[in-house]
């Protein structure tokens, strides 16, 4: 008797033992799961950040170029009526010296008004010396006349090289940019390629997190740090803020626990921090009521709550850890509402509603 006891209270210490181990290695695998999660989650946001941190950066170059190209436009428009002068100059040029060559070249020619003619037509010394002083004049003022033409011209000139300096310096700019540009744009793959395989890992550990989410949930041991402040649930207007109010249906002051956001339905709404759904579940007056834990902020629990959604319209479910943006539902007229709005609310605690104005940025 006392033999079988033995054995019977040995087999339950060998039992519980199994149970304590497999309670111990169940741990183990949740705290490796929840870091390799974590891991994966904390490279994705980097990443991202990066991502946005070079999408800047492109905007920024594109605009650079775009500047750059238009001061090289106005550059253009500058010389081209500098070129059409250039032109004109350099064809007066031409002419001028042909006419100097032509007068050079009379000279050592007969002719009625040829310069040597006249000098042969020299009625005495006196009248030779007048009639040489003559032909030297009029010789000295075609060569000032072509020099100042010519002087005229290579000022044009000048200015044009100018302009074509700096429009091609203001090219080297785009250049430089452009390939600058590239650069960024390669870069920005490489973090693309390393983000989908960030994704990869947490898609892998999706379902691990969310087994391990909901033990936490169930356990009251759910506990990470608030990282607000929140962002706005959905593009629209506030239209009716916290606090009390006569109920649109009811028609007595009642306490208004959140703020409304009337929008037509199927209007898209967002995670308004980064947190892991506590709770999706019909609601009474709510219609279907979505909670999101959104981490401790000053040992109290912060989350949020998004009301009046059809089931068929939650994107999202019980543990899933979600990203601040992250589309989690949409605008329904679920429950007792007079149209289709979004009723959000935020909670300091359990049971506490808080003002969300005052926790959104």
């Amino acid at each position: 008797m006392k033999k079988r006891s033995w054995i019977t209270l040995s087999s339950a210490s060998v039992f519980i033992a199994l149970i304590l181990l497999s309670v111990q290695v169940s741990a183990e695998s949740s705290s490796k799961i929840q870091e390799k999660f974590k891991d994966a989650q904390d490279e994705k946001n980097k990443l991202q950040s990066q991502i946005d941190a070079k999408d800047t950066q492109l905007k920024e170059f594109e605009q650079k170029m775009e500047q750059i190209e238009g001061k090289i436009d106005e550059i253009q428009m500058e010389i081209t009526p500098i070129e059409d002068k250039l032109d004109r100059e350099t064809t007066a040029l031409n002419n001028m010296e042909s006419q100097y060559a032509d007068l050079v070249s009379n000279m050592y020619e007969e002719g009625v008004f040829s310069p040597l003619a006249m000098l042969l037509q020299s009625k005495g010394f006196d009248d030779f010396i007048v009639n040489l002083d003559t032909v030297q004049l009029i010789a000295d003022r075609k060569h000032d006349l072509v020099n100042k033409i010519k002087e005229a011209r290579n000022q044009v000139k000048k200015q044009r090289d100018d302009l074509v300096a700096r429009q091609n310096l203001q090219q080297q700019e785009v250049d430089k940019a452009k390939q600058l540009y590239l650069d960024l744009v390669e870069a920005k793959k490489k973090d693309n390629s390393a983000l989908t395989e960030a994704n990869k890992i947490i898609e892998q550990y999706a379902e691990e997190m969310i087994d391990v989410n909901k033990a936490l949930i169930a356990s009251g041991k759910l506990n990470f740090s608030y990282t607000g402040p929140l962002k706005s649930p959905i593009n629209a207007r506030m239209n009716s803020p916290f606090g009390l109010r006569k109920h649109p249906i009811y028609g007595r002051y009642i306490m208004h626990q959140g703020v409304d956001y009337p929008s037509p339905t199927g209007t898209p709404i967002y995670a308004a921090a980064d947190g892991v759904v506590v709770s999706s579940k019909a609601s009474g007056g709510y219609g279907w009521l979505l909670t999101i834990y959104h981490g401790h902020k000053s040992g109290v629990p912060i989350y949020t709550r998004y009301a009046h959604s059809y089931p068929n319209q939650i994107k999202v479910r019980v543990g899933e850890q979600v990203t601040k943006g992250q589309q989690v539902t949409s605008v329904g007229a679920n429950g007792q509402v007079t149209g289709a709005h979004l009723h959000f609310e935020v909670y300091a605690g359990a049971n506490h509603a808080v003002n969300p104005t005052s926790y959104l940025q």
